[in-house]
């Protein structure tokens, strides 16, 4: 845990946000496939395969006449029917709806030659599969509809283990392919079991990952992988034909060099003379030799161990899984974006971090606080176990700003609001220094969540404060450089610095909308919805099709196409093409087609070249094609002669264009190459290809996002880079009343009457299942889908229908009531207590405390001697000439010497506690290492009061330069720069006011000082938006926000601010004293003490749940 001093700075108090380093998610969730376990069963597989083969005395026929179909995977769910034996009925749901969604993922990912018949258990084989029995079923009769069989089982075990998965049996006819494997979850971790979203897409990954490991991603499967050069498995001599060992970063590491990954690997680092793909060097039994190194492709997810960010599907795995002869088709389409070490060069494969070039996937600084890589969330560079030393900065669970559910502790949710953080699937991580002008509150961290919105081209970033309704434009040019939030100052205080690399922030594979609602599966940032079910998010249950959030009959409406999400569009996904009313798969090698059919390619695989409209795996050069690798295209010589603007065409001399030369597009109906495009279509900068405009759509700059919408016909523009014609922050509403919204954007919640706001109204809540706010039950204020927490003025909570029951009519002075009906019996209360109801005691007067048992206040005298203020366990303030003793716990007196223990305090200390200091005096600082108090002048010449890392007041004649950070003698003319400070400045730097005076206010868009009474009468201290301190007999009001008079009987409400309240407001705290910390739910200060033992001053602190996979 990292913990923060606090301090008081220009008269109020600084708030620093508290990181609670839960454990990183990939340093105790690990992957069991290699375990030596897994290995003893593979061995003893080999050993199996090989007596087979020798007995059987026959030859493989590896070649099939059957078409290649989608695989089937079946699932025995009869080890975990066994509810109640240490697996709950909400557990099995639970695990049932991962593997689905996991079949419906490959599905669509793998076509297998399909097995004739049932899936029957090969003989010869071991029939305990991984601790399973295999059931004589299936050893006879099969499995009926499969290609894959799995069999589902749990454990509870205290390791760092989620779950593992294997194979038990290969074909026995054909293709030697898995047909039979297990997967066992532990359950012990797995934390939720339904209702969390971005938790089960977690979980998910994980499951994915594991069957993976089945179907053949593993050092033991490559055994059976096919050679290509022989067209039979690999057997015995596996390793060497596919393996190599080098030394990297002082670490012996294989190399998978098996023709595709090599390809690829060579391709994607930019490293031509790579000698394969590197697999996992680390982490022992479980990890190592069966996954890709973490260190040079770290949030792939066939990597070791799982990452608190989102995993990447990526095209290494792709490529692997082609290299295993398993599969006949592969779908790329479903590999994701992915950019660690990109284009970096054989010295980033072969050296990262120890490289003496800087790479900006490991971090500068190690534990400090900064955004991960990704830009998706906040954490600490330090090192990571499967990256060979390296640090990496992995997000805080709590700090990863795609995730809504991010952060679930209220008083982190109050500072995050305080802070403009905003965490929903379109936001990342910023430098940032943003703060509400109305915040009470200083913060001293750098890095916030945003809402943001990228440019078509990725040349701007706008980032969005939807509260504030402001937003900073980040330009191309502005890379790297701070912008002022609100140059007013009268929203917003603070900058924020605009991302190093707009590329890699803006092309990332973008989040499904609420993580597929735990029934789809997400693909490129599109659901993939399972059967029965449809919407953007797959939260429309609906046996038909959904045409605008309605649920409607069998197909689509003319004109549009039935996406994977199972809703009508006018277009389909990347990877699709609209044919007969559907959205259909291109070619496997197309990643885009047009159509009609699947394989008229306008753009190749990450692999092969398109060649006029189809992607060959090598251009033909007897015909004049030579690669060209940018492009992905074939050229040729013959574009010399194409007629027109054609860079190449169809034939020499003909009219017919495949590429363009540049500054003209390819319009794909007639062939011919354009300046441009007709009405309708725009020029596509990437493709130079005339595509299709999005419907309401003006200006389009690529395929995805539109950059102008047609106003005139009440289009805008949504988060989504989509034109719609629903309200504000709505992204899918009614088409016959717009005001009316099904979902909206970002982080915004539909309201009961179909608008898009921030949080629920009151009387309503937020259903997760209806995915909009609900009403409560009659005369409840504040509920949850389950209850209702706070009832009406006139109602009361009813324990046994846990609804709002209205009070009484006998107690006609009544206005609000409990459950014994009214909280005014009349009776007075008992001696020392302040406020009483039914006869106990709620709050006491100043000298007593509650004891909680009697609920009677006790006086502070009778449990501590020369006692002034108490809690129930530590005296708050002694008589004079006393010191309390955290040891004794007793109020002691204080020796002549000083100090509150009877040892004098050490030289420059005002404040001491057991030898170590708390406080110093004004020339002096704390030092937290050594707890001693260093004097200004040592670290400072020249200087009279200092931080740790600043002067805040140089002697006579010198000045604060922030640059050179030391106090410099001031010119004749004045000033550090030639002036001198300001009127009512107390540091300036270069003509401009850093720190004011006591009475004064710094004005951030002058940087000068504004003195207080200017702007509050009656006040002594105050910031731009607020008074701290009012002169005597005046207190703060925070609704007129003015010093008002304080009447006879005490406090700006009447009322004396509570125990330990330094300031107060109408009965709410706004600053505590020195040992006490503000609770930001009550309003109310709470004793150090009370929370940690042996403490003098403390903040709030807050430890929300971590869930990692």
């Amino acid at each position: 845990i990292k913990k923060y001093k606090q301090k008081k700075m220009l008269n109020t108090v600084i708030l620093i946000s508290i990181l609670i380093l839960g454990t990183f998610t990939h340093s105790n969730r690990k992957c069991g496939h290699d375990s030596k376990e897994m290995q003893d069963h593979y061995q003893k597989m080999q050993e199996t395969y090989e007596e087979i083969e020798k007995s059987t005395h026959k030859q493989r026929i590896l070649q099939t006449n059957s078409e290649a179909e989608s695989i089937r995977i079946t699932i025995d769910y009869s080890t975990i029917d066994k509810v109640g034996l240490g697996i709950t009925q909400q557990q099995k749901n639970y695990l049932i709806n991962i593997m689905e969604a996991s079949k419906l993922y490959f599905q669509k990912l793998l076509k297998v030659y399909p097995l004739k018949g049932n899936n029957i258990f090969p003989r010869g084989w071991s029939p305990e599969c991984l601790q399973v029995q295999v059931p004589q079923n299936d050893q006879i009769v099969g499995v009926p509809n499969s290609d894959l069989h799995l069999y589902v089982i749990y454990t509870k075990q205290n390791s760092g283990m989620l779950a593992n998965a294997g194979f038990c049996a290969m074909a026995d006819v054909g293709i030697p392919r898995p047909t039979y494997g297990r997967v066992n979850f532990n359950l012990s971790n797995m934390f939720k079991f339904g209702g969390d979203p971005e938790v089960f897409e977690n979980d998910l990954e994980t499951t994915v990952h594991e069957i993976l490991h089945v179907l053949g991603f593993s050092g033991s499967a490559m055994y059976y992988w096919i050679d290509p050069d022989t067209g039979k498995p690999y057997g015995p001599n596996n390793k060497e034909k596919l393996q190599k060992i080098k030394i990297y970063r002082g670490k012996q590491t294989a190399l998978l060099t098996s023709k595709n990954v090599l390809e690829v690997t060579r391709k994607y680092y930019n490293c031509p003379t790579a000698e394969g793909m590197q697999i996992e060097n680390e982490g022992g039994a479980g990890s190592f030799g069966s996954h890709w190194e973490r260190t040079v492709i770290y949030n792939e997810m066939m990597t070791g161990a799982s990452v608190s960010t989102d995993s990447v599907f990526s095209i290494f795995t792709i490529a692997l899984l082609k290299d295993t002869g398993f599969y006949p088709e592969v779908n790329e389409n479903m590999a994701d974006d992915i950019f660690w070490g990109k284009g970096k060069g054989c010295d980033f494969l072969e050296n990262a971090c120890k490289s003496t070039t800087e790479y900006p996937e490991y971090p500068k600084k190690y534990n400090e606080n900064q955004c991960s890589f990704e830009y998706d969330g906040i954490g600490i560079g330090r090192p990571d176990q499967f990256a060979d030393g390296c640090a990496i900065v992995s997000p805080y669970s709590n700090r990863l700003c795609t995730n809504p559910n991010s952060v679930l502790d209220k008083n982190q949710k109050l500072q995050e609001q305080d802070k403009l953080s905003n965490y929903s699937t379109q936001s990342k991580c910023f430098q940032s220094t943003a703060v509400k002008s109305s915040s009470q509150y200083i913060y001293s961290d750098l890095f916030r969540c945003h809402q943001f919105k990228c440019s078509p081209d990725a040349f701007q970033i706008i980032v969005i404060f939807p509260e504030s309704q402001l937003q900073v434009i980040c330009e191309k040019e502005d890379q790297g450089l701070k912008k002022d939030i609100d140059k007013t100052g009268q929203k917003v205080i603070g900058q924020i610095t605009c991302p190093q690399d707009y590329k890699r922030f803006c092309n990332y594979t973008p989040i499904c909308p609420n993580f597929c609602s735990e029934k789809g599966v997400c693909v490129k940032g599109q659901c993939i919805c399972p059967a029965g079910f449809g919407g953007v998010d797959c939260s429309i249950k609906c046996s038909g099709v959904v045409d605008n959030a309605t649920c409607i009959g069998s197909s689509c409406p003319s004109g549009k196409f039935l996406n994977p999400d199972n809703t009508c569009k006018q277009d389909c996904p990347l990877g699709l093409f609209g044919r007969a009313g559907k959205c259909e798969l291109c070619d496997a090698n197309c990643s885009r087609c047009t159509g009609p059919s699947a394989n008229e390619c306008t753009r190749c695989q990450f692999m092969t070249f398109l060649q006029g409209n189809q992607c060959v795996d090598n251009c033909n050069q007897n015909q004049g094609f030579s690669p060209n690798y940018t492009l992905g295209i074939c050229q040729t010589q013959l574009s010399k002669t194409c007629k027109g603007n054609c860079e190449t065409c169809e034939y020499d001399n003909s009219p017919l264009c495949n590429s363009c030369k540049k500054g003209f597009f390819l319009n794909g109906d007639n062939k011919e190459c354009q300046s441009q495009c007709p009405l309708g279509y725009f020029e596509n900068q990437q493709t130079q290809a005339c595509e299709k405009l999005q419907l309401g759509c003006l200006q389009q700059n690529n395929s995805n996002t539109c950059s102008q919408c047609d106003t005139a016909k009440q289009f805008r523009l949504g988060l989504n880079g989509k034109c719609t014609l629903c309200k504000q922050y709505c992204s899918q509403c009614n088409p016959n009343n717009l005001s009316q919204c099904f979902v909206c954007e970002g982080s915004k919640l539909v309201s009961i009457d179909g608008s898009c706001v921030d949080k629920c109204p009151d009387s309503s809540y937020y259903s997760g299942i209806q995915k909009k706010c609900e009403n409560c039950t009659i005369g409840c204020q504040q509920c949850n889908e389950s209850q209702c927490n706070k009832c009406l003025d006139d109602h009361y909570i009813n324990y046994n229908n846990k609804g709002c029951t209205k009070c009484s009519s006998k107690f006609s002075q009544c206005i609000s009531c409990d459950e014994n009906q009214c909280g005014n019996t009349g009776q007075a209360c008992s001696q020392g207590c302040k406020l009483c109801s039914f006869g106990k005691c709620v709050q006491c007067q100043d000298s007593y405390y509650l004891d909680y048992v009697s609920k009677q206040c006790v006086s502070c005298s009778s449990k501590f001697s020369n006692c002034l203020t108490c809690m129930d366990n530590i005296c708050n303030q002694c008589t004079t000439g006393f010191s309390y003793d955290l040891k004794l716990k007793q109020c002691q007196k204080i020796p002549d010497t000083g100090g509150n223990t009877g040892q004098a305090c050490s030289q420059g200390c005002k404040l001491c506690s057991f030898g170590k200091c708390v406080q110093c005096q004004d020339s002096y600082y704390l030092d937290y290492v050594s707890k001693q108090c260093v004097s200004c002048s040592s670290k400072f010449s020249n200087c009279l009061t200092c931080m740790d890392n600043i002067c805040n007041q140089c002697t006579t004649g010198f000045s604060y330069d922030l640059k050179l950070k030391q106090c410099q003698k001031i010119p004749d003319t004045g000033g550090n720069t030639g002036q001198a400070c300001s009127q009512g400045c107390k540091l300036c730097s270069f003509g401009k006011c850093v720190q004011c005076q006591d009475s004064y206010y710094l004005d951030y868009v002058s940087k000068q000082c504004v003195s207080c009474s200017s702007k509050f009468s009656n006040c002594l201290t105050c910031m731009d938006n607020i008074c701290n301190q009012c002169t005597t007999g005046f207190s703060y009001d925070l609704k007129l926000k003015q010093c008002q008079k304080i009447p006879d009987t005490g406090g700006n409400t009447g009322q004396a601010c509570s125990q330990g309240c330094k300031l107060c407001s109408f009965g709410k705290c706004v600053q505590c004293q020195d040992s006490y910390y503000l609770d930001y739910v009550s309003k109310q200060c709470v004793s150090c003490s009370s929370k940690f033992s042996n403490c003098l001053t403390c903040m709030e602190q807050y430890m929300p749940l971590m869930y990692n996979w």
